[in-house]
């Protein structure tokens, strides 16, 4: 079956590129200004941007690269959870702030990553059941 591996590589992809944004926010936090309209007023906004949202962004590469290359579909678990976290945070400030174009590419980037993992997480599940 041909899926798994190309699900294991699209995976291990968005976890190469995830670790990579996180790093290079960490060291370099005002691309996040240029991608997501975020400009901190002081020190503290710029060490949120360092210090809690890049690694998070890492984390969530770490767990895709673990999660395949560990052959352990918690850490997948783990980055669906935050997917599902995201999306409903995404709900909220669309209800709150109403949709702009500017978004739709995001949205589209979080939907098929969450879907992509359900899909991989199903046939894993159903191919390993004993």
């Amino acid at each position: 079956m041909m899926f798994p591996r190309v699900s294991k590589a699209v995976i291990s992809l968005w976890g190469i590129w995830m670790i990579g944004v996180g790093i290079y926010t960490m060291l370099e936090p005002a691309i996040i200004i240029q991608f997501y309209a975020i400009e901190p007023k002081n020190a503290v906004g710029w060490s949120t941007l360092s210090g809690n949202i890049a690694p998070l962004l890492l984390l969530l590469g770490l767990c895709a690269l673990m999660g395949i290359w560990l052959s352990n579909v918690t850490f997948l678990w783990v980055i669906l959870l935050a997917e599902a976290v995201v999306l409903c945070g995404r709900a909220v400030a669309l209800y709150q702030h109403g949709y702009h174009q500017d978004l739709m590419v995001t949205l589209i980037a979080e939907i098929a990553m969450a879907l992509w993992l359900v899909i991989h997480l199903r046939i894993h599940h159903t191919t390993h059941q004993h």
